[in-house]
């Protein structure tokens, strides 16, 4: 069996359709060995629809970006909290 290890630290997020994590570019290209293109982006600027662009540094990563599509995995999963955002009251 193969063991693959990989760490990073994210925001746990979604894209309305899956599950992903927002992520910094630099861990981005680092997993997936590309620069991201816009749709990569968590926020893009549709304002003009020929000329879409990227807004902030967060990009979306998704489990078929660390994984090989359609593979049966073994997943550990292990969590610390750095932060906790309130959104009732807009503090961590």
């Amino acid at each position: 069996m193969k063991t693959k290890t990989i760490e990073f630290t994210a925001i746990n997020s979604g894209d309305y359709e899956c599950f992903c994590w927002n992520v910094d570019i630099e861990t981005f290209k680092r997993i997936k060995g590309k620069e991201p293109d816009v749709f990569d982006y968590v926020e893009i600027d549709r304002s003009d629809i020929d000329n879409y662009k990227p807004i902030g540094d967060k990009v979306r990563l998704y489990p078929n970006d660390i994984f090989k599509r359609n593979s049966k995995v073994k997943v550990k999963i292990e969590i610390e909290t750095l932060e906790i955002f309130c959104r009732g009251c807009g503090k961590y």
